[in-house]
């Protein structure tokens, strides 16, 4: 499988837009993903929720709060109580208003840290699962932040384009809103890439079949499990810079990456936008998508003014290799090929920092 598919199937096309043009050379982006330590033996994956103000003058307090759709159920806990604090959440899902009207609330979140048993075969039976970023978290000890996240909140509003609108850029009909329009393209092998990985999400699908499969064998075996979790920590972690400019990706994912975050980010700043024109905008402000969807929402916010001043950085999940058994044969073995594959993506991009 192509690592850039993967990687979509990871974080549900959370992807990055091509650099906003600006009068001056903009600033860099900060990382909004990153591997952490906690003690010797322990890596973790930790995810930014970063804080905005005007540059100058006053206005609405801005947070671009990253997220990893799969994580530990602290995790969702602490960016949860985040989000209760804001006065405004705009949220990521195509057409997610059924997210708010959905009966979840924070009660159904399993206590804190436990891990969803997957090698029971009763407990398997029982289980329903509707996507395989679900039966994904499940093997690795983990949940689903769609599974766990309260958005039946009044102040969470849903800011994505609609499925009809979608269809219609994969279709090459490149219009999300009044004033936002680009030229019709080629719209078929993107589509073909969309279906692809759709295919890949649909449990009933035979590539979901397989997918589920293979989650319960890895759920199954601890230490292989800690191995899978050690690859995706790696994986996200080593993330830098603009998936659709990588040189690694054919030209036809490129485009379709482009069309997940650009038009969708898109539809974002302009809720936002109307948000800041009101006479009484909401004093804070949150942007709560996927965490690769950050590096253009960042250069978006600068070109209004903001500047970050403050951050938290949230270990999304950890893994304790001694605990684990994971070697250090098979930590070594595990960076060095995550490297080399996202050296061949991202030729110019320097690896980051471990």
């Amino acid at each position: 499988m192509h690592l850039a598919r993967l990687i979509f199937f990871l974080v549900t096309a959370s992807t990055l837009a091509p650099h906003a043009r600006t009068e001056t050379p903009p600033i860099a982006p900060l990382p909004y993903m990153r591997l952490g330590t906690n003690g010797a033996s322990v890596v973790q994956l930790e995810i930014a929720v970063r804080k905005f103000v005007p540059a100058k003058g006053t206005g609405p307090i801005i947070w671009l709060t990253a997220v990893s759709h799969i994580g530990e159920t602290n995790y969702y806990r602490a960016l949860q109580k985040h989000l209760d604090s804001q006065a405004l959440v705009l949220f990521e899902g195509i057409g997610g208003e059924a997210m708010k009207r959905a009966k979840r609330t924070v009660t159904n979140i399993p206590p804190a840290n436990t891990t969803v048993a997957t090698n029971a075969p009763a407990a398997a039976k029982k289980s329903e699962i509707s996507s395989l970023q679900t039966a994904m978290a499940q093997s690795l000890g983990l949940v689903f932040q769609l599974d766990v996240v309260d958005y039946n909140r009044a102040y969470f509003r849903n800011s994505d384009i609609s499925v009809a609108a979608l269809q219609k850029l994969i279709a090459g009909t490149n219009t999300v809103a009044s004033g936002s329009t680009n030229a019709p393209a080629k719209g078929r092998p993107a589509n073909d890439e969309l279906q692809k990985l759709l295919k890949m999400m649909d449990a009933s699908s035979a590539q979901g079949g397989l997918f589920q499969n293979l989650f319960q064998f890895i759920g199954a075996n601890p230490r292989l499990q800690g191995v899978a979790k050690l690859t995706l920590i790696e994986i996200l972690a080593q993330l830098r810079g603009d998936l659709a400019q990588a040189r690694g990706l054919p030209p036809e994912m490129q485009r379709l990456f482009r069309i997940l975050i650009e038009k969708r980010n898109e539809a974002v700043l302009g809720d936002l936008k109307t948000e800041l024109a009101r006479r009484s905008p909401a004093k804070t402000i949150s942007l709560f998508y996927g965490a690769a969807h950050m590096d253009n929402f960042e250069r978006q916010l600068r070109s209004l003014g903001y500047r970050p001043v403050d951050e938290l950085w949230l270990p999304a999940f950890t893994l304790d290799l001694e605990q684990a058994g994971v070697t250090g044969f098979e930590l070594g073995l595990v960076r060095a090929m995550v490297r080399m594959q996202m050296q061949k993506m991202f030729p110019d991009e320097k690896p980051a920092a471990e």
